[in-house]
């Protein structure tokens, strides 16, 4: 039950009976005809443009048109008064008892009041958040996962069948790139002089990696050919880096952008969790 969708029909078989009795041509189209709420609540409690997009291709007086419909509408149960109102929009009210009476549909619908099946079950894929390991997190990511998710949700509702996507980037290029970033620190931590070349990440969020990999290592990898220095290596290490810190709290509350990390983590693990709602985490090291 919608009303503005039940007033829509109604304006809609009243322009068609105009049609019939001769008012406007046979060759008209309505499916610019809409119905909604007036800018000034106080003209009333619908309003429809019918006239207005109808006067060109009828070549008629937009006001002609809509006193025309007037005279239809007021016969109408539901419609208390039609008013034209400047060059041609229509104004209605509605009497009280139409206009509660989708309470209780409402109630009885609950969550799912609103629900549609305009999407007809079309396949939507929605990716957001998919946040690059290759530097820091910040509130944007935050903001992409909020919209992103609501995004989803409203096709969802709309009755489009809905995938949502993290996707894992966790191996490739840029991955390998963050890997010798890394070493790069790792050696800079050893006191070695380092430059960054060939597109490797400059970033100082990742000198504290270098640092953890002096401490857990000494300088055994200085040596190492760049080979060694990969994403199967880094990676890993980076993770045990997180994992075994005494002080990896402190680590996350010093460093706010690391923070949201955590925060995508969680929130990716209880979309994923959902039964309601598909969700898919793809990774560029899986088919």
């Amino acid at each position: 039950m919608n009303l503005f969708s039940d007033i829509r029909s109604l304006v809609l078989n009243s322009l068609e009976a105009l049609q019939s009795n001769g008012t406007l041509s046979k060759e008209l189209d309505f499916s610019n005809v809409t119905v909604e709420p007036p800018r000034d609540s106080s003209h009333g409690d619908m309003s429809t443009n019918a006239a207005m997009v109808l006067a060109k291709p009828a070549k008629m007086n937009p006001r002609l048109i809509a006193e025309a419909l007037c005279s239809l509408l007021e016969n109408d149960s539901r419609i208390i008064s039609a008013d034209v109102a400047g060059p041609g929009f229509l104004n209605l009210r509605l009497k009280q008892d139409y206009l509660t009476s989708i309470i209780p549909y409402v109630l009885n619908m609950g969550i799912n009041y609103g629900r549609s099946d305009i999407g007809s079950g079309i396949k939507v894929n929605v990716e957001y958040v998919s946040a690059n390991p290759t530097g820091p997190l910040h509130v944007g990511h935050t903001r992409g996962a909020v919209f992103g998710d609501a995004l989803a949700s409203l096709l969802d509702f709309a009755g489009f069948d809905v995938t949502r996507e993290y996707y894992i980037n966790d191996g490739g290029a840029q991955v390998d790139v963050l890997a010798r970033s890394v070493y790069l620190r790792y050696l800079e931590a050893n006191g070695q002089a380092v430059e960054f070349i060939d597109g490797t990440y400059p970033g100082d969020y990742l000198v504290d990696l270098g640092e953890a990999l002096k401490n857990k290592y000494g300088d055994s990898l200085v040596d190492k050919p760049n080979t060694f220095f990969n994403s199967a290596f880094v990676l890993p290490t980076v993770s045990w880096i997180y994992a075994s810190s005494s002080s990896v709290i402190i680590f996350f509350l010093n460093r706010p952008s690391y923070s949201f990390i955590v925060f995508s983590v969680v929130f990716c693990c209880v979309l994923a969790s959902s039964k309601s709602i598909p969700f898919k985490a793809s990774s560029s090291t899986i088919g």
